[in-house]
């Protein structure tokens, strides 16, 4: 499990088994994906404090030291790739075993996965491959290569001329270089091949299945399917897969398809809902989802349910299982960490701040409580039991409860804090006592300058359609940017009746202060969506004005409480 901290702790991994049982503590700086069964039993690659590499088995142990720059989990013919470290091939990468045992000594300067029984490498001769043993299979004069598929070809790029065609297992080039681009082959025979900016497909034999149409096609997934994008004449822009003859199928205008297909499924989106279809097109899971993840190889997938807004865990079968907390725990950009680590668990931030580790049944696993005591910060992970297994203590600010990103509340979308917790009424006497000055309210969403006063000639036509003198202050706000939007459309309505929310509750103290005011009078600054309220306090005006700007995609709510010196009064 995960555990986001400020320095000098850090990003630190601990290990827990199933019911939150403590088998590591928190000293791995990162972890990858157990995979295979070995000697040790399924092993990961992970990192030490110091960043160095090795693996572990499930017991937390090293069965492979940390000494190497970086490691990747093993792959399905179970070696995994390693790049050596000073001493030790200082930065060339080799394979280890499924027992974490170097097989393959660090000698290439690049080296992939292994696929149908060969991976490709580099080394200061070119690109070629290489069996299990490490020993060079294929070499030739070649730019580039790529994987052989089942069928026994892979794309090579030619050192002379530079255009690409087909090799067999003999080095025999037995589609001629005459593209610009090539795919490996997928599982039905076909290969996506580009020709100047578009792409096609073409059979074994070299020959067109589909002339090249596609300003983007990816490669044949294991489902046998390839995304594609594609403008047509009118410049419309199409989006979807083409099965293993070539055929669209899940194809949608706009951008509504998922790139990525797991557990058979593939995500949709009908307008606002997401779904998911199988892969001959068909929609298994009806689209009832304001937000879905895609399905990780686990077995599931965190969603939305459009229906109370409700945040779950999905089954490929179907199956809602709704989750009791806040919100799933989101990464520095924004997005759900799901199940997508590959580490069999998904975070979610409870109502009390402690993040809880869910297992694809909606199981809690253990759970990350923060405590602030006098002079210190303790993280604790407790076990599914509820029993401590791990605690640790650091300086004040160490370790912290995830902002929530998907369901602020009141912390999040304050920024004046004394006006909700204290009295906003003193908080207007004190802005309706200051001298007044120039100044323009600030929209989130088209200014780059925040300051209300600090004003520059690229204000000029602001300042001549609504520049205030007086006062201001900036309550509360909250930015959605285009990417976000797009992506949760429900956020929209929860920041709006948080804001809305938090404004009414201004309204009501400030009238028993000032007493009733006039609505809708004027604004500091028009948007899409305003609500204001005005009172007359000793000669000022002191307006509250809930503002909602909407841009190209992004859009901003801020609340303002302002005084005012009307033009004839200054």
């Amino acid at each position: 499990m995960e555990i986001d901290a400020a320095a000098p702790f850090g990003r630190r991994f601990a290990l827990v088994d199933a019911a939150g049982r403590l088998v590591r503590e928190p000293d791995l700086t990162a972890v990858g994906a157990f995979a295979r069964d070995g000697p040790h039993g399924p092993i990961a690659p992970a990192a030490d404090t110091e960043g160095r590499w090795g693996y572990v088995d499930q017991a937390g142990s090293w069965v492979a030291p940390p000494i190497w720059r970086y490691a990747h989990p093993l792959d399905a013919h179970g070696l995994g790739r390693f790049q050596g470290g000073e001493g030790d091939g200082d930065g060339r990468w080799g394979y280890v075993d499924g027992s974490g045992t170097p097989v393959v000594a660090p000698r290439f300067l690049e080296a992939a996965e292994f696929r149908h029984g060969s991976a490709v490498v580099r080394t200061e001769d070119g690109p070629g491959w290489i069996d299990p043993t490490g020993a060079r299979v294929l070499s030739g004069p070649y730019k580039a290569v790529g994987p052989f598929s089942a069928c026994g070809l892979a794309g090579a790029r030619l050192a002379e001329g530079g255009r690409c065609g087909y090799v067999d297992r003999s080095g025999e080039l037995v589609i001629p270089d005459r593209f610009d681009g090539a795919r490996p082959f997928g599982p039905d025979g076909l290969a996506g091949v580009r020709v100047g900016e578009k792409w096609g497909l073409i059979d074994r034999t070299g020959k067109w299945a589909v002339e090249p149409r596609y300003q983007r096609l990816e490669p044949y997934n294991t489902h046998g399917l390839a995304y594609f994008i594609e403008f047509d004449e009118g410049r419309r822009y199409r989006e979807g897969y083409l099965d293993g003859r070539g055929r669209p199928v899940l194809e949608a205008e706009g951008r509504d398809v998922a790139e990525v297909t797991a557990q058979g499924l593939v995500r949709m989106r009908n307008d606002l809902l997401y779904g998911f279809a199988d892969t001959t097109g068909a929609m298994v899971i009806a689209p009832q989802y304001t937000y879905a993840d895609h399905f990780d190889a686990c077995g599931a997938a965190v969603v939305r349910r459009e229906w109370q807004g409700q945040w779950g865990v999905l089954r490929p079968d179907g199956a809602f299982l709704p989750m009791p907390y806040r919100e799933p725990v989101t990464d520095g950009d924004g997005w759900p960490v799901g199940f997508d680590h590959g580490l069999g668990t998904a975070p979610f931030l409870d109502h009390d701040g402690s993040v809880v580790r869910v297992d694809p049944d909606g199981r809690e696993v253990c759970r990350l409580e923060v405590a602030a005591p006098d002079g210190g910060s303790v993280l604790r992970i407790r076990a599914a039991s509820g029993a401590v297994v791990w605690e640790g203590t650091a300086p004040p600010g160490t370790f912290e409860s995830p902002t929530p990103f998907l369901a602020p509340g009141r912390e999040e979308l304050v920024d004046h804090p004394e006006a909700f917790d204290g009295d906003v009424g003193e908080v207007a006497a004190r802005l309706l006592a200051q001298e007044p000055r120039l100044f323009l309210a600030r929209s989130l969403v088209f200014d780059s300058e925040d300051d209300p006063y600090e004003l520059s000639e690229e204000d000029d036509d602001d300042l001549r359609e609504h520049s205030w003198y007086g006062g201001m202050l900036t309550l509360a706000s909250r930015y959605v940017s285009e990417e976000h939007w797009g992506a949760y459309d429900f956020l929209s309505e929860v920041v709006s009746d948080g804001i809305h929310e938090l404004a009414g509750e201004l309204r009501q103290r400030l009238t028993a202060r000032f007493g009733t005011p006039e609505e809708d009078w004027r604004y500091l600054r028009y948007g899409d969506g305003s609500r204001s309220w005005e009172w007359r306090v000793d000669g000022r005006i002191l307006l509250l004005q809930c503002h909602w700007q909407c841009g190209d995609g992004d859009f901003a709510y801020q609340i303002w409480l302002a005084a005012l010196d009307l033009p004839e009064e200054v």
